[in-house]
């Protein structure tokens, strides 16, 4: 469950809220999230290191060219990256933009 500060303002689907989600990294573990997420009714960007990656995506994900783009448009962003190395390389980004609500998903197969 999402903090409900997060959740004041958006716009309610059904029963569930509706929310913008970057998603940092799109491989495997990645762009299944976003998919489940995009299947979910919410608005999903991802960003990619890979830029090839993100062309592999359906039309309701919009794929960005930054981590701040992914930032500036969600209202939580997801990291699903490959290994510690990634998450380092993403951190000052992550600082710089200052999302309202970050969360690793701790994907890495290492």
């Amino acid at each position: 469950m999402l903090p409900r500060r997060l959740l004041r303002g958006h716009r309610v689907v059904g029963r569930r809220r509706h929310l913008q989600v970057g998603v940092i990294g799109h491989g495997n573990m990645g762009r299944g999230v976003a998919a489940s997420l995009a299947r979910a009714g919410h608005d999903v960007v991802v960003y990619d290191a890979d830029g090839a990656q993100t062309l592999r995506r359906p039309s309701t994900i919009t794929a960005v060219d930054s981590v701040a783009a992914a930032c500036r448009r969600a209202d939580a962003v997801l990291l699903s990256l490959p290994h510690e190395a990634a998450e380092r390389a993403v951190v000052a980004d992550l600082l710089e933009a200052r999302p309202p609500l970050v969360l690793n998903l701790g994907t890495s197969s290492v």
